[in-house]
């Protein structure tokens, strides 16, 4: 996997991989960085699904992202710790399943040419 898609690709999965690391931490001294971490990797995370080609994007899961990911980088002073860990129960799955689907898919089409 080369093109632009692929590198979106493997950097979204990336960063679900790492928010998963971090929402997983049981430290409660450390609850208020995992939560910036995990605030940061959806940035990440939103940053790379606007470089992913329009065709691929598709369903509530690219909408919640933008949404969640503009929120962060332009109103973070109204995003509540609620929000962001419902997206990390709710919404991380489900993700990392449409990557994973769509990662598959781009090495599909580039194999078939």
């Amino acid at each position: 996997m080369r093109n632009s898609n692929s590198q979106a690709l493997l950097d979204m999965k990336a960063a679900v991989g790492r928010i998963g690391a971090y929402a997983a931490s049981d430290n409660q001294k450390n609850l208020s960085m995992a939560e910036d971490a995990v605030e940061r990797n959806l940035v990440i995370l939103y940053e790379a699904s606007k470089r992913i080609s329009p065709h691929l994007r598709h369903g509530h899961l690219w909408a919640r992202l933008a949404k969640i990911g503009e929120r962060l980088e332009f109103q973070y002073y109204e995003v509540t710790s609620a929000e962001v860990w419902a997206i990390v129960d709710q919404d991380l799955p489900d993700c990392a399943t449409v990557i994973d689907d769509l990662i598959a898919k781009v090495e599909r089409d580039q194999k078939n040419g």
